[in-house]
């Protein structure tokens, strides 16, 4: 038809109101500032205690023998997870040319960005440009998914591949027919055995889960019988790896470690982590501060205006069903929630820009006054820490209050100054509710103290987080002899101390008393044991001494390196 172009259909006065206002033009550049914070400052402090080198040492293990089948510590076999972070970081330290912790961080840094993107991009799909921006900036910044962005541990791996292949195969539902529905089922299933690689076979069973309460609740009958045949997708995924292992090592070995990995962690907390049933619901506040304000609200939008809407039900279910499997959980950690986060950030972004749409209600004038007040406290304290030297007048209880003296003063200042600036900005425009202003004033003040958090105070927590220095000092004792170390209970997070490439520090793994008393037998013999176990091995060789070196200290716990008494005669 010819004539005059008809003029595009005006945007709703809400929008053309709030357009202005919003200062972050969408998810990409929030996806922008999350490389600025995770990336740079990565290789700014060692490994820390105790996590982080248990996951480093197996990875660089891998580089060095090539040996990319078997993940080991200590020269033996090392179970704890699955080998996908493993890879990552070997892959990541070849091209690098040196497993530097940089090295190691960067695949992990890498991943949170793109979780970022993907959860911006997909809430900006299901519920608008503003959803967007809150969904990726309240991701981005909850306090628990970036300390897991900025270090090297399996969990974010885990995370990424169960929150894509959730949204895949969801797409691929949502088609209804097609062989692009199929693909993206599959590929959904193909990102879980992915996860079950990155973290076992919880990998597949809570996605499974998940989708399997989703159908149901949907009355999709026909989708949970395609779930048996794509299970095989992630099986064939996954399986490879498995059957190699078992070919290098022993089928009764890989067995025994996913049972006590996955299984055995459900039923009892032997290994550690027991926790309260309602563990997770008071983690979630701090683990998701300044964001959670908004959550309660989130989960009544998803409730009562979202439910029929198959995308945004699913995000519900996943956290709901996530939380309360975890919760039945015996052993409990705040980072098994991690693969949740994006379906969290999508459900606060969708009910802030709704709420934001409505500039007028004062029903979240409270989000205002508590993120103001919360922000002038921590402020408060920061700046009273720093001009009153309080860091430094701390007792001397170890390395770890060592480690905070008074070089924290500027960081600590400057992290004061923005707090207490941007407590006070929100306390002034309290009058105004929950509007888009909102998040671009309190992303620029987590931006500024995460900042100054990640350059500048956590290379100063080193001394406190680090075994490097005292692994150097166990070297120059023992020479090239393989050092003994009795603690039991507890032999397997110490299998190893990587000093530096490619020098490796050994141990010796002794289970009982009596055979740290023979090792002190030995002549030139370095022993390591925790300060509380040292009268259990003087009852039984009294001709020993410690080194001058009183006391190492590994993340705030306390140990004695002894030696035999000179002219002790070897046994």
């Amino acid at each position: 038809m010819i004539g005059p172009t008809p003029s595009p259909t005006p945007p709703p006065a809400a929008l053309v109101r709030l357009a202005p206002r919003v200062r972050l033009a969408d998810w990409r550049t929030v996806v922008l500032l999350a490389v600025l914070l995770y990336l740079p400052w990565n290789g700014q402090r060692d490994l820390w205690f105790p996590d982080e080198p248990d996951v480093a040492e197996p990875a660089m293990s891998m580089v060095e023998s090539g040996d990319w089948v078997v993940p080991r510590r200590n020269g033996e076999p090392w179970l704890d997870y699955p080998p996908l972070t493993y890879w990552l970081g070997a892959a990541s330290s070849s091209l690098l040319r040196g497993a530097s912790p940089f090295a190691l961080r960067l695949p992990v840094a890498l991943l949170a960005v793109l979780v970022v993107a993907l959860t911006g991009y997909a809430t900006e799909c299901l519920a608008g440009r503003e959803a967007g921006v809150w969904a990726s900036v309240s991701l981005a910044t909850a306090p628990h998914f970036l300390y897991q962005a900025v270090s090297f541990h399996p969990d974010m791996a885990f995370a990424t591949l169960i929150s894509a292949g959730l949204a895949a195969y969801a797409w691929g539902v949502e088609r209804r027919q097609g062989w692009r529905s199929g693909a993206l089922r599959a590929a959904g299933f193909a990102c879980f055995g992915g996860a079950v690689l990155a973290k076992g076979i919880l990998g597949l069973l809570l996605p499974g889960l998940l989708l399997v309460v989703w159908h149901l609740t949907r009355r999709q009958w026909r989708a949970l019988l395609w779930m048996a045949p794509l299970t095989l997708v992630a099986l064939a995924v996954a399986l490879p790896w498995y059957l190699a292992l078992a070919a290098k090592t022993s089928t009764e070995l890989v067995g025994h470690e996913v049972y006590l990995q996955n299984f055995a962690r459900f039923t009892d907390a032997n290994r550690g982590h027991g926790e309260a049933w309602h563990y997770y619901l008071t983690r979630i506040w701090p683990d998701w501060g300044p964001w959670s304000l908004l959550l309660p609200g989130a989960l009544v939008t998803a409730w009562r205006r979202d439910w029929d809407a198959p995308l945004p039900r699913l995000a519900l279910l996943s956290f709901v069903v996530s939380l309360l499997f975890f919760s039945l959980a015996a052993t409990k950690r705040e980072v098994y929630l991690l693969p949740v986060y994006p379906a969290i950030a999508f459900l606060v972004g969708r009910h802030a820009a709704l709420a934001a749409e409505r500039p007028g209600r004062t029903g979240y004038r409270w989000v205002r006054v508590g993120l103001g007040a919360a922000a002038l406290l921590a402020g408060g304290v920061a700046l009273a820490a720093a001009l009153l030297d309080l860091p430094s007048a701390l007792p001397a209880t170890g390395r770890a209050a060592a480690a905070l003296d008074g070089s924290l003063a500027a960081p600590l200042i400057v992290l004061g100054v923005a707090l207490a600036a941007g407590g006070l900005v929100l306390l002034l425009g309290a009058r105004d509710g929950l509007t888009p202003s909102l998040v671009t004033r309190g992303t620029a003040v987590l931006f500024v103290v995460y900042l100054v958090a990640l350059s500048s105070l956590a290379p100063r927590m080193d001394e406190a987080k680090s075994y490097r220095e005292a692994a150097v000092w166990l070297r120059r004792q023992a020479g090239p002899h393989p050092i003994g170390f009795y603690l039991p209970g507890a032999h397997r997070k110490y299998a190893g101390i990587r000093v530096n490439d490619p020098a490796y520090l050994l141990l010796e793994l002794l289970a009982t008393p009596r055979d740290a008393a023979l090792y002190l037998r030995r002549p030139e013999s370095v022993l390591l044991l925790r300060t509380d176990r040292s009268e259990e091995v003087a009852r039984l060789s009294p001709e020993w001494v410690e080194l001058p070196k009183h006391p190492l200290s590994l993340s705030g716990t306390a140990f004695l390196a002894v030696g035999p008494r000179p002219g002790t005669p070897p046994s």
